[in-house]
């Protein structure tokens, strides 16, 4: 079971929009935005243009769905490699998995403090404590944003990985399409009873509590097995025309979800989905790999040996957090003032 090229790139060009929508997020809290201008069709043109990009720009957090269908995909891929191999030592694994991402999120809290370019709206007091041991859910409306909001998906990773032994076992017993049905109905009525009966803050269904996420993960995990089933078949589906219009479809209907309670339920797992499907990420992974090595036309099968971006790409969130943070703690300082500069207009 080989590593997929364009699996690595995608994720890490979620993270990538990820961090720019913290960036540009925090820059538009305290800007103020260009008037539109209609006098000639130059100007009308950069107004459409500046506007759509605003407008897209305003939805990259819907890339933390793909990255959390992304993440399923390749842990539940990850283990089944290593289930061929022999029964799985679950010890060993929690201790890779540790390794792999606290340190570098450890490092992350480190710049936090050292770095001359931070903007410390938050005192540095006792609840870096949870903090560093990534259980920012306690007390969550004091924590799960403190210091840094991009940490918040740490918290909700780490509940992933110690449940992940139960959802790996239950689906390799009752397969991917069952698999797949219980994930989104546990996830879904845990969004319901937080939502509707039992209201509360809306952190727990960010991600506060993970199962609340469960449906994207699911799919990951479902579609990694599929993918073993029958890989040209599923790649077929994503990486050409028929996953593009499916996402056509699906995306901006998946964001009509926004208007009602509960629609909500459904909104980040589908969201999630139509954005998958809808390829912007995909179809800059076919234009990287293109990039690197010009040999095949875009929209077919991914090259099969793995250029130095997908390097940098597997590292996925250990070396992710790290990207994510510096970008979205520099934005809070002067580095903002770039993006002033390249709309030609100041703070």
């Amino acid at each position: 079971m080989k590593r997929l090229l364009w699996i690595d790139i995608s994720k890490g060009l979620a993270i990538l929009f990820v961090a720019y929508f913290h960036f540009f997020a925090t820059y538009f809290q305290h800007g103020v935005l260009p008037p539109s201008e209609w006098n000639n069709i130059a100007a009308s043109t950069l107004t459409i243009l500046r506007l759509a990009w605003f407008k897209i720009s305003d939805l990259g957090f819907h890339a933390v769905g793909v990255f959390i269908i992304l993440s399923g995909w390749t842990l539940m891929q990850s283990t089944m490699r290593r289930a061929e191999k022999g029964q799985i030592a679950w010890g060993t694994w929690y201790w890779a998995r540790f390794v792999r991402l606290y340190p570098m999120y450890w490092v992350a809290h480190l710049v936090y403090l050292v770095s001359p370019f931070v903007a410390r709206l938050e005192p540095v007091d006792d609840r870096i404590i949870l903090s560093l041991l990534g259980l920012r859910f306690i007390d969550i409306q004091m924590n799960f944003m403190y210091l840094n909001a991009a940490w918040w998906y740490f918290s909700m990773l780490i509940q992933f990985y110690l449940i992940f032994p139960l959802l790996f076992w239950t689906a390799q017993r009752i397969g991917p399409w069952w698999f797949l049905l219980i994930g989104c109905a546990a996830g879904f009525f845990a969004r319901y009873v937080l939502l509707v009966p039992w209201p509360q803050n809306g952190l727990w269904v960010l991600g506060g509590f993970a199962i609340c996420r469960l449906p994207e993960f699911a799919l990951g995990m479902s579609l990694a097995m599929w993918h073993t089933q029958s890989p040209a078949r599923l790649e077929w589906f994503l990486l050409r025309g028929p996953g593009f219009v499916a996402g056509l479809i699906l995306y901006p209907a998946a964001l009509q979800l926004y208007h009602g309670l509960y629609d909500y339920i459904f909104v980040d797992f589908a969201t999630g989905v139509g954005n998958y499907r809808h390829r912007r990420i995909d179809f800059a992974v076919q234009l990287a790999c293109q990039i690197v090595r010009p040999r095949r036309p875009i929209f077919v099968r991914p090259l099969p040996d793995a250029p130095a971006i997908c390097d940098l790409a597997g590292t996925s969130y250990s070396g992710g957090a790290d990207l994510g943070v510096f970008i979205d703690l520099h934005s809070h300082s002067g580095c903002s003032q770039c993006v002033g500069d390249a709309l030609g207009k100041g703070n």
